[in-house]
């Protein structure tokens, strides 16, 4: 079969990157021809095919003066833009982090959309994929929509944000959403809430929970004293680590953990506190960090590839999740499968995801319950306890191999019904 997948993002930096990365690797190790359409500043090197719609900015420097992510393992033959600014997120990307689709212009949104039509229909008429993948219900569909070409697209929630704060882009949205052969859901909640914004035959929204690479992501001893993550040395001294990593922006609730920090953090086992992860929120979550004198016990660590994420886990004790609203976060499987508990905000799909034997839940918001759940799995060891539990959810629900099978399948009785 052959597979094109399509992005709205890089294949680095972001939960649906990481998604459209792995599958296509694992379709590929099938036997299948991928090849994979993303947005980025030059195009990325893998071992399936790529392409790229090229934006400006190889090198984006964040409010707060800092290098976020270059162009990882991007060709190194001279490419040229597509468009003079950089592409655009729902929230924010490591690689974009102050440019959204609501902050376009109206000239950059038309430019946008035309460059994705032209090389979508491009990537078509020369890949001649037998299905197409598009990833996010946003305004690939729609190009999608006019091709003589089957596609299926996967929800990976931001795309309702995007669908409820950007109404320049709804009708694209839907159009591409309302004509797709199957739409995937990552879980119940998203799946429901996908059939009421967007009005959808139910017969063809179909739920496909996430997999985790265990292969990258599993138990792993960490033989340092300290971690070398800030270009100094962070003497953890025998002190239990809270891991946090994503994108440090309003909805994820980063300033929800700080006020948690500032409980749990004065308790004997003195825990230090590491946040992963890139935002246009890091000024205002630092200086909130500082103002409630937690320097010496919570450390930004910016930006963190994917073996520094898996060292990471290891090292913490629990990973929190202290999201307003989420959907599917691929951290809280990477976590699990590295055989780390995880504590989190109960909101969209994470019910279906963590469960007493393997970590917490806790009202979004409510920093107090969370201080005490840190300090509860702190004090009675629960990562020791845990670990195996962690370990056995995920190869028993969250493997690739089992969700990869399951979308072929759906490729597969797609292509069957035409």
């Amino acid at each position: 079969m052959r597979i094109l997948q399509i992005l709205l993002f890089p294949l680095q930096g972001s939960g649906s990157g990481s998604y459209a990365d792995r599958l296509a690797a694992f379709e590929q190790a099938r036997g299948h021809a991928v090849k994979v359409l993303c947005c980025d500043h030059a195009v990325p090197r893998r071992s399936y095919e790529t392409a790229a719609l090229v934006f400006s900015s190889g090198v984006e420097v964040s409010a707060g003066g800092r290098q976020t992510v270059e162009p990882a393992e991007a060709s190194t033959l001279v490419t040229l833009r597509d468009l003079d600014f950089n592409f655009p997120a729902f929230t924010t990307h490591p690689m974009s982090t102050s440019t959204t689709f609501g902050s376009l212009s109206d000239e950059q949104r038309e430019k946008y959309v035309a460059a994705f039509q032209r090389k979508i229909r491009e990537e078509v008429a020369s890949f001649k994929p037998d299905i197409v993948h598009a990833h996010h219900g946003w305004v690939i569909g729609a190009a999608l929509a006019d091709l003589d070409v089957p596609y299926v697209i996967s929800l990976h929630g931001t795309e309702y944000y995007g669908f409820m704060h950007y109404p320049a882009y709804r009708k694209l949205a839907l159009e591409g959403l309302r004509r797709a052969d199957r739409v995937l859901a990552l879980t119940e909640v998203e799946r429901a809430k996908a059939l009421e914004a967007y009005e959808l035959d139910p017969d063809r929204v179909i739920v496909i929970a996430s997999g985790v690479d265990t292969s990258l992501f599993k138990p792993a001893a960490v033989r340092f004293s300290g971690l070398d993550l800030t270009g100094r040395r962070v003497r953890s001294a025998g002190r239990p680590i809270v891991f946090a990593g994503s994108k440090l922006t309003a909805i994820k609730g980063t300033d929800v953990l700080l006020r948690a920090a500032a409980i749990y953090s004065k308790i004997t086992e003195r825990p230090l506190t590491l946040i992963a992860g890139e935002g246009d929120e890091r000024p205002q979550l630092e200086a909130l960090r500082d103002e409630l004198n937690l320097r010496d016990d919570v450390i930004f660590l910016g930006h963190r590839n994917t073996m520094q994420m898996v060292e990471l886990y290891n090292a913490a004790e629990m990973t929190v999740l202290a999201s307003r609203t989420d959907w599917f976060p691929l951290v809280v499987i990477e976590s699990l499968a590295c055989g780390t508990p995880v504590i989190a905000s109960d909101v969209g799909g994470l019910s279906q995801l963590v469960s007493s034997n393997i970590g917490r839940l806790f009202s979004a918001g409510d920093y107090a319950t969370l201080a005490a759940d840190v300090t509860d799995l702190i004090r009675s060891n629960f990562k020791s306890t845990a670990q195996a539990a962690c370990l056995q959810h995920v190869r028993a629900n969250l493997g690739w191999d089992g969700t990869v099978k399951r979308i072929i399948a759906v490729y597969q009785d797609v292509l069957s019904g035409r």
